[in-house]
């Protein structure tokens, strides 16, 4: 079966049409299809000409109808009635804030501390006695995001008020505040009474998170602490293993678990209560 030489220009036309409607959005130099490589300039004067002709007098670019095209490109600026969306949200603050200056979102993710500071308050039992515990953990200091130095304070003490302890840390995490797992040193200022002596005087230790879900969901912490480092009588070390999870946005439930190791003696404090966040 033979075609006539009308039916072959819209046949090529059918063909060419897709290609074309790439190549306009192309430098001259052309675009890889496949292996080859495509351009304008491979075409003939007379078969643009007859090209163009015969994609005007086609019925496939009807759906493209009513479009205002910008010269010498298929791109297009469509308004808010053109994708059926709402003005308001065109001029939402934050579209055009994000418009104005875009955000680098795994920045901030990296930043965006996975932990919260939180006030915290409960009960705790040691050397076979009930107590209570009061204190503020991972204070962050300066702006958020862009320091890792935190501030943690503590008091407790028996009943009976007979085994006060308390004492203060500055820590500075040293991986981006985002990361589930972070790591920081810390040094302070530390008391601890036991039925045979007090042991004060500098602290020194470091902390290791663990952060499952962000934002104080759930985490897990290690803390070695050791008191008067170095001293021969007057020093003690605690290990301290604690966890939390959050019952609301700003309410957790806390738990841990302490070894005191002095130079003659050994205790275990457990503690269980709530903390605010923050």
């Amino acid at each position: 079966m033979t075609l006539n030489f009308q039916h072959s220009r819209v046949a090529a036309s059918i063909v060419l049409c897709p290609l074309l409607l790439l190549l306009t959005n192309q430098t001259t130099s052309g675009i890889p299809i496949g292996s080859a490589q495509f351009s304008l300039d491979s075409l003939s004067q007379s078969d643009r000409s007859k090209s163009a002709e015969s994609l005007e007098n086609s019925t496939l670019l009807e759906p493209l109808d009513g479009l205002n095209f910008p010269a010498g490109s298929l791109a297009q600026s469509l308004d808010a009635e053109d994708l059926e969306l709402d003005p308001s949200i065109l001029n939402s603050p934050v579209l055009q804030r994000w418009l104005d200056d875009p955000p680098d979102v795994l920045q901030d993710i990296r930043t965006d501390p996975a932990f919260r500071p939180r006030v915290r308050a409960g009960y705790t039992h040691i050397d076979d006695s009930p107590g209570y515990y009061i204190g503020i953990e991972d204070g962050l200091l300066g702006d958020v995001g862009t320091t890792g130095l935190a501030l943690s304070a503590d008091y407790s003490n028996k009943i009976e008020g007979d085994r006060p302890q308390w004492g203060a840390d500055l820590r500075y995490y040293l991986l981006p505040l985002g990361n589930r797992v972070n790591l920081a040193p810390q040094v302070g200022y530390r008391s601890i009474t036991t039925p045979d002596e007090t042991v004060d005087g500098i602290s020194l230790g470091g902390r290791l998170m663990l952060i499952p879900a962000r934002t104080a969901a759930v985490d897990f912490s290690l803390t070695q602490t050791w008191i008067n480092p170095g001293s021969e009588s007057n020093t003690a070390s605690l290990t301290t293993l604690s966890s939390g999870y959050a019952l609301t946005q700003t309410l957790r439930l806390s738990s841990d678990i302490q070894l005191q190791l002095a130079p003659d003696r050994q205790d275990y404090r457990w503690g269980v209560g709530l903390e605010v966040l923050f």
